[in-house]
């Protein structure tokens, strides 16, 4: 089976917003989606990533970061993305949850969600990526639950 990873790459800078792609896998499912982030959205991403390193897998600790409405199909908006963290259920499981939607015309239209087992300490790594991906040096946030990296120069093997 395939690795399981989530990826953000970002790919350009506007005049007050950043392109970032947000990518991931569980080895059997995957999905990327692109969005359009302005300062405040980064910010949210570095606050994430600060409240992850503090994660601890009690009842009740997790996170969610979303951008887009979950409801939204009036083709406006055109995507929903969320990254669920937290407990996965009764058995002490830990799960990241991806969800991306594009909402385009029904022939165009897609949506991928699944979970990506990871153990605390995982968790508490990717947050500490995420809080520094911020750095605009940084183009490449790559994360698999046994490693992280952050890239100045982008590579496709993941």
């Amino acid at each position: 089976m395939a690795q399981s990873y989530l990826r953000l790459r970002r790919r350009q800078d506007h005049q007050q917003s950043i392109a970032i792609e947000f990518a991931g896998s569980n080895g059997r499912f995957g999905g990327t989606l692109d969005v359009t982030c302005s300062d405040r959205d980064l910010a949210e991403l570095v606050r994430m990533g600060i409240v992850l390193q503090g994660f601890t897998g009690k009842p009740g600790d997790g996170h969610v970061f979303t951008h887009g409405d979950a409801k939204d199909e009036d083709f406006g908006q055109n995507h929903f993305l969320s990254l669920k963290f937290g407990l996965a259920d009764h058995t002490g499981h830990f799960a990241i949850e991806f969800q991306a939607r594009l909402y385009w015309p029904a022939v165009e239209s897609a949506s991928s969600r699944f979970s990506i087992r990871a153990d605390t300490a995982a968790i508490n790594r990717l947050g500490q990526l995420l809080e520094r991906f911020a750095d605009p040096d940084y183009v490449q946030l790559s994360w698999t639950p046994e490693s992280g990296e952050l890239l100045r120069d982008y590579r496709y093997d993941a």
